[in-house]
């Protein structure tokens, strides 16, 4: 069992370290996002960002489009 929960935390870490643009999130949402303070670039970076509850600098399509991306990746990863 210490195996697998010390893999699912290596998951866990890579995850949060995942681009945005990996998930196939287009090259101008990117720069957008990554022109923020603090820039968002990961997945975790992300999540930070909505966690937050700061205002987010998408529009409410392109904010939508990001949100499905990284809940379709993360519902994808083993656990």
């Amino acid at each position: 069992m210490p195996e697998q929960a010390g893999e699912s935390a290596l998951d866990d870490q890579r995850w949060e370290n995942m681009t945005l643009a990996s998930l196939g999130i287009n090259a101008g949402i990117c720069s957008i996002l990554a022109g923020q303070i603090p820039p968002v670039i990961t997945v975790g970076d992300w999540e930070n960002l909505v966690e937050s509850g700061s205002e987010n600098p998408l529009p409410e399509a392109h904010r939508v489009g990001v949100e499905h991306a990284v809940d379709a990746w993360r519902k994808g990863l083993p656990r």
